[in-house]
């Protein structure tokens, strides 16, 4: 099939400091897969910004259930609990694994903070992970941003239906509160995420509404450690 490039980057909040998360762009690729980038608040380091990432996905896929859900061939399964895939490796030219975690949406970020630093710390050590461990969830995280990687279009594991890629943390000038008649600026550290989405599964309009959740989460990360 031939490539289909339509760039529909949105020109508004394009770049925001750590406590802010950038607009968003999207790319439609040849079907099924659209892509969409935007950049996150980057305050951690890129392997500690999983694990935020990963909390503020679940609570925007109540917004946009259809992110949590799969292809079935002739039919979209749809899950209520969410399970996330995390891409890791040991070192660069390790293979990559993929641990899930669990129900990420009723759990704290203490949980998924110890269960990510645990699969972090035993590929260290060259410990295999179990059969269960890496057994298939129902979205995905890939870390680029360890590898010195700034963005990439994330693959989407069938039959999921979206995945997310996190860049390396980079600095950039962005527009702080005008003072007076002037505005002010300020060198933020900045990190772009880059979302791929299945189109039979979840429409474009829906993959951008997830990002603008994602955005709102994450511009306001105290929204993580309640019910919202």
């Amino acid at each position: 099939m031939a490539l289909k490039v339509i760039d529909t980057r949105l020109q508004g909040d394009d770049e925001v400091s750590t406590r802010r998360l950038m607009g968003m762009a999207a790319v439609l690729c040849a079907a099924p897969v659209f892509v969409m980038a935007a950049v996150v608040p980057a305050a951690l380091a890129p392997s500690d910004g999983m694990r935020p990432t990963a909390k503020a996905a679940a609570h925007a896929m109540r917004s946009v259930p259809d992110v949590n859900a799969a292809w079935m061939d002739s039919f979209v399964r749809q899950y209520h609990q969410v399970d996330i895939n995390v891409v890791m490796s040991a070192a660069p030219a390790a293979s990559a694994v993929t641990p899930v975690v669990r129900d990420v949406n009723n759990k704290g970020l203490g949980s998924i903070t110890e269960l990510l630093a645990s699969y972090e710390d035993r590929l260290a050590k060259n410990e295999a992970l179990t059969a269960a461990e890496t057994a298939d969830g129902t979205f995905t995280i890939h870390n680029v941003g360890a590898f010195g990687v700034r963005s990439a279009a994330p693959i989407v594991l069938p039959p999921q239906a979206a995945a997310l890629a996190l860049g390396a943390v980079y600095e950039s000038v962005i527009p702080k509160a005008a003072e007076g008649d002037a505005a002010a600026w300020e060198v933020a550290p900045m990190m772009q995420a880059t979302m791929a989405v299945d189109h039979r599964v979840v429409d474009g309009w829906d993959a951008a509404v997830f990002v603008q959740r994602l955005k709102e989460l994450l511009e306001n990360p105290a929204t993580l450690f309640i019910d919202v």
